[in-house]
């Protein structure tokens, strides 16, 4: 009796040094579906996005600009970045500050800016969408991010959603100009290509510490006319990784007049100091 005693209190005492296992056996579309209640409580997240493009030639100076990477603070659906361009997301919606000094969608940007500009995501979207999509999503290893012990979850987009996403890579693929408005995406595998997603959640706080989307397009070059299918690769891949720490820390974030009346943001109350008693 003693021994049995004393093994349960070392279990115990085991279980405790190692954190509380929140996610045990659970299937994944039953945990991601704790996440999001988890993510619901949060007032904010601090976030690094990476974003890896191939290099590819483009018309005009466009085309994908390579690998970026972008450092902000996410509050619900909003999210300021910073990195070669400076950001705003609301939602889908990104404005990017141009040379002028004014806020303006990707799509208003020529160049290299306007590349870059069209690859940034809001990082709540790419979160939202692990959730959205949590119905074919299992758990396929563990693995440890900063002090964070793990469970990764990979799931895939549907159809519909897969083929809008390789619509907005494709729309950053260009031909020379001499090969006219050819769309590529009609040149486009959908059924080889593919959106999928992995998830890196934590074991004890059932939050996201670490997410990475990747979409694939594959090509199918030889049906491009004119043998201007030889300038593209048989495959894009376009990745995001999402590093997510300092939940609800050190939020405070400057936000623009412009962007606050474009995006309806309030002005968050002021923390009053606590009043000292006077003493006389």
């Amino acid at each position: 009796m003693v021994r049995t005693a004393g093994a349960i209190l070392a279990l115990a005492l085991a279980a405790t040094a190692f954190g509380d296992d929140k996610i045990g056996n659970a299937k994944a579309p039953e945990i991601l579906k704790k996440v999001h209640a988890e993510l619901a409580k949060k007032k904010g997240w601090h976030v690094t996005e990476k974003i890896v493009l191939p290099q590819m030639p483009g018309g005009g100076g466009g085309g994908m600009p390579g690998d970026q990477s972008f450092d902000g603070v996410v509050k619900k659906d909003f999210a300021a970045l910073k990195g070669p361009v400076e950001a705003f997301c609301k939602g889908p919606i990104t404005l990017v500050k141009n040379a002028q000094g004014k806020f303006v969608e990707p799509k208003d940007l020529d160049g290299q800016t306007g590349a870059i500009a069209a690859a940034v995501r809001n990082p709540v979207v790419i979160v939202t969408d692990v959730i959205r999509f949590a119905g074919p999503s299992t758990f396929t290893s563990e693995e440890k991010v900063d002090e964070f012990d793990c469970k990764v979850a990979e799931t895939w987009a549907d159809s519909k959603s897969t083929e809008e996403q390789l619509k907005g890579i494709v729309a950053n693929i260009k031909l020379p100009a001499q090969a006219g408005n050819i769309d590529i995406m009609q040149f486009v595998d959908k059924k080889k290509s593919s959106s999928a997603y992995k998830a890196w959640i934590g074991k004890e706080t059932l939050l996201f510490h670490k997410v990475e989307w990747t979409v694939t397009v594959v090509i199918d070059k030889g049906k491009i006319p004119g043998g201007f299918g030889d300038q593209l690769p048989d495959k894009v891949e376009a990745k995001y990784e999402l590093a997510i720490k300092d939940y609800d820390k050190d939020l405070d974030v400057e936000v623009p007049k412009e962007i606050k009346a474009r995006f309806g943001l309030k002005d968050e109350p002021k923390k009053e100091e606590p009043k000292k008693d006077d003493k006389k």
